[in-house]
């Protein structure tokens, strides 16, 4: 429904002069427009077809038969509403404990007694003044917070967009990727960008923290590996510009491996601070120990970057991940570790279950686990 800029009162009396008189009063006093009833099934029927457009309810407590859980229905209604929910205004001649207790437990903001000769009409006025204030407050967060989760969820396929494809076949390889954010946005990313030849470069990273900050920080990252890929005739020069990223001035860490896949099965790899990568052989599963620093904003003197090569088998893998896999908790709240990712590579491998995608169902997706962070699955398949 098209909201006008005056806000609506809802008027629940059944004595038709104080409704009138009440409805004039905040008409003169407030400038709203008021919606009068006189019933609790007109109150209801309004609340029920005007549900976004109320912003506030002043109820009498007694309503003929019904006595005063007929104005308690009319609280429990207004409050029950599925967008954000009205205060909701008591009034009765029939001022008791016991009753000022039962509007409160139904849901009223406030409780105005009529036995005060005309003071409570210039206290329902207060009343009414606040809970139009609180009312606009509340409708302008809720804005903004539905604005903010269109713009997440925007950004969210954008960023999806940009992703390298999940299965791709390169000179002498097979790449493939699988990435769950924790979040609409995610500070993981794969590179995957052709080089020189014949040669296929491949990048898994992970920015400190969640959400946008961390997207941000991630794509910066990215966007610098693709321009220093493309510039560089050497992994030598690639390595240098790496480890000159503080340039970026990032204002979180990064982390990240990178690969340089050669068409004639050899693989080279740099660390800057990333958990190992897992290679499968015929021989059996092993973690492969790198050193590396870590991209930090102003840091200096991080331990030197450099290329350590990895012979790979025909048949064999490679496998990296963000700490999102490792710190993933099991059913008893503990962390499955490099060692319990090496003991899922080796489920996988043993029944034959392609890795990317097996990995993910017995770590992340399994009955019990807890995704705590942004989780990205990279494996390279020598053919």
């Amino acid at each position: 429904m098209r909201r006008e800029e005056r806000p609506q009162v809802l008027v629940a009396e059944d004595d038709p002069k104080q409704r009138e008189a009440l409805a004039m009063l905040l008409k003169l006093q407030l400038d709203v427009r008021v919606t009068e009833v006189g019933t609790v099934a007109a109150a209801l029927a309004v609340l029920s077809e005007e549900a976004g457009a109320i912003d506030v309810v002043i109820t009498d407590m007694h309503f003929g038969s019904r006595a005063r859980e007929g104005g308690l229905e009319i609280v429990r209604a207004a409050r029950a509403l599925s967008e954000v929910a009205p205060d909701v205004i008591v009034t009765t001649a029939y001022a008791t404990q016991e009753n000022a207790i039962a509007a409160m437990e139904a849901g009223a903001a406030w409780y105005v007694d009529k036995a005060l000769p005309d003071a409570w009409r210039v206290l329902l006025l207060d009343r009414a003044r606040k809970s139009l204030h609180v009312r606009s407050l509340r409708t302008e967060v809720e804005q903004r917070r539905r604005e903010m989760e269109a713009d997440l969820l925007r950004a969210g396929r954008l960023q999806a967009s940009m992703a390298a494809p999940d299965d791709i076949q390169v000179p002498g390889w097979r790449v493939t990727s699988r990435s769950m954010p924790a979040r609409a946005v995610s500070g993981d990313f794969v590179e995957v960008i052709d080089w020189r030849d014949g040669s296929t470069v491949c990048v898994i990273g992970d920015a400190a923290g969640h959400g946008v900050r961390s997207a941000l920080v991630g794509t910066m990252v990215r966007l610098a590996i693709r321009g220093a890929v493309r510039r560089a005739s050497s992994a030598e020069e690639i390595r240098r510009e790496i480890g000159a990223f503080d340039f970026l001035q990032l204002p979180d860490s990064c982390t990240l491996l990178m690969f340089v896949l050669h068409a004639e099965g050899g693989l080279d790899v740099l660390n800057a601070g990333h958990p190992a990568p897992i290679v499968v052989g015929s021989s059996g599963v092993r973690a492969v120990s790198l050193s590396g620093g870590i991209l930090v904003t102003g840091l200096p003197g991080f331990p030197v970057l450099q290329w350590r090569s990895i012979d790979v088998e025909k048949g064999g893998h490679v496998v990296a991940v963000t700490d999102g896999v490792t710190e993933c908790l099991d059913e008893e709240g503990r962390e499955l570790g490099m060692g319990g990712l090496a003991e899922a590579v080796k489920a996988c491998v043993l029944n034959e279950r392609w890795l990317t995608d097996g990995i993910a169902e017995l770590v992340v997706l399994r009955e019990g686990s807890e995704m705590r962070d942004d989780v990205t699955i990279l494996v390279m398949s020598r053919e």
